[in-house]
């Protein structure tokens, strides 16, 4: 204050002082009062603040898109060799189905399950009881399943419908069963996400406008040379699951 006019920007070039602090303190000195920076109410709001549902809508479009085929007559990429006229957006799909899997890794062998109905706890049951009732003679010694799972809410161990129909089923068969999930976000490391790899670029390039065709396309897919096992949800209840499970198959509990 001493210095008078130009005494803020000799400060500035001398102590390398910010001509904006220098004033603020000049101003607190003056008239006794002290300035608080307001830093958290500054810059750009978050997107959720003003889209309340943004992250629920997120999360609802990943749970029920990240396996789901729309059925009809869209364009899915890739290329084929007859030239073939398709929509460019699938806003109002005939229906949808979702294939779930059942992959057993040491064996390579894998167990698609289509479904149009909803994701339920019962259903992810359902298809591990018709899949063991179908391989169980294979494993006759067996006495412990680990079954490797995304980490999805619909097969949390924190679900009660889940863990009651898990436990029914371990008493049912005289099964030891472990449950193993992948940290939240991980779920590529899951061996059965290769094969969704493999099933997308099958029928890539093709037109899905028939729940069968998908259902075809499904059975004339490999992995490591061999063709899957693939049923359609009549067989079993109704109920759905959007990712899948690795299975192995362990002969002796610990």
């Amino acid at each position: 204050m001493k210095l008078g006019f130009g005494g803020q920007r000799l400060a500035q070039r001398e102590l390398a002082w910010n001509r904006d602090t220098i004033r603020k303190g000049i101003k607190e000195l003056t008239s006794g009062i002290t300035c608080v920076d307001n830093y958290s109410g500054k810059g750009r709001k978050k997107a959720e603040e003003h889209l309340i549902t943004l992250l629920e809508d997120i999360k609802n479009i990943v749970d029920q898109e990240s396996q789901t085929v729309n059925i009809g007559t869209f364009d899915r990429g890739g290329r084929n060799r007859v030239k073939t006229e398709t929509f460019d957006h699938d806003f109002q799909p005939k229906t949808t189905v979702t294939p779930y899997g059942i992959f057993m890794p040491k064996f390579d062998e894998l167990f698609l399950y289509f479904t149009e109905s909803k994701v339920t706890s019962d259903f992810i049951v359902d298809v591990l009881e018709d899949f063991w009732l179908g391989e169980r003679h294979r494993f006759s010694q067996v006495e412990t399943l680990v079954l490797n799972q995304d980490n999805g809410g619909e097969n949390s161990s924190r679900r009660t419908q889940f863990m009651k129909r898990i436990v029914e089923f371990a008493h049912k068969h005289s099964l030891n069963i472990r449950l193993a999930y992948y940290p939240p976000y991980h779920s590529k490391y899951n061996p059965i996400e290769r094969t969704w790899a493999v099933l997308e670029n099958h029928w890539n390039g093709s037109i899905l406008d028939e729940v069968e065709t998908a259902f075809n396309f499904a059975k004339t897919m490999k992995w490591k040379g061999k063709n899957p096992v693939v049923k359609q949800s009549s067989v079993i209840t109704s109920g759905l699951l959007d990712t899948g499970a690795s299975v192995n198959v362990l002969p002796y509990s610990v």
